[in-house]
């Protein structure tokens, strides 16, 4: 059975900033707005054995005003360093509504004990420059990293975007990467309905005291 690991040391902040940022964003009529993220220039394996790929999934996505991309991919490095870069133009106008990114691969690592260290970053250019950079140390092979976030930009032009992932195996050894398609790195993937979001933080919440009371 994988491991999934979803960030603990600060999940609870992310999960009530994203909370907060999607009841405000349903509350606030977003200004109309339409850009396109280019996908045409593809993915790139800029280090190790493999493909990836670069699609769009929808002309609309958790911003309703801009288009959902993913990237996936599976890459072999018998160096213990994998690195995996898709970036394209952009074009036309955001609304400054909350852009949802979302991340889901495995890593696996077959010497024992071996460890390795992530770093994911989502950049968008815009009426200001964002790179959301996400990054671990992790002790443990064969493990799943999974988790999502937000990107938040003021209205006006956006003019890029770029998906970098960068994986080191600490023992220098051999390592993998797996980046399924329908999981994959999503930027502007839809997110659930801020209704959904308060229902299931709250069942959270009801089994944590549950287990509590029973331990």
């Amino acid at each position: 059975m994988r491991n999934v690991f979803k960030m603990n040391a600060s999940s609870t902040a992310r999960v009530l900033r994203i909370v907060v940022s999607a009841v405000f964003a349903a509350a606030i009529p977003a200004a109309r707005a339409s850009a396109i993220l280019d996908t045409s220039m593809g993915c790139t394996v800029e280090h190790g054995s493999g493909t990836c790929t670069l699609s769009q999934v929808s002309p609309a996505g958790g911003d309703p005003g801009l288009n959902w991309i993913q990237v996936a991919g599976n890459i072999t490095s018998d160096d213990g360093f994998i690195e995996i870069f898709a970036a394209g133009d952009a074009s036309g106008m955001i609304s400054g509504a909350p852009i949802p990114i979302h991340w889901d691969f495995l890593v696996s690592t077959p010497t024992a004990g071996a460890g390795f260290f992530w770093r994911l970053q989502f950049g968008l250019d815009g009426p200001v420059n964002v790179a959301a950079p996400l990054e671990d140390d992790l002790d443990t092979t064969n493990r799943e990293i999974a988790g999502e976030d937000l990107i938040v930009l003021p209205p006006g032009e956006v003019t890029g975007w770029s998906v970098d992932l960068q994986i080191t195996n600490n023992s220098r050894g051999p390592i993998s990467l797996n980046i399924p398609a329908g999981s994959t790195l999503d930027l502007n993937s839809p997110t659930p309905e801020p209704a959904t979001m308060l229902l299931a933080a709250t069942g959270a919440l009801i089994l944590f005291v549950a287990r509590k009371i029973t331990a």
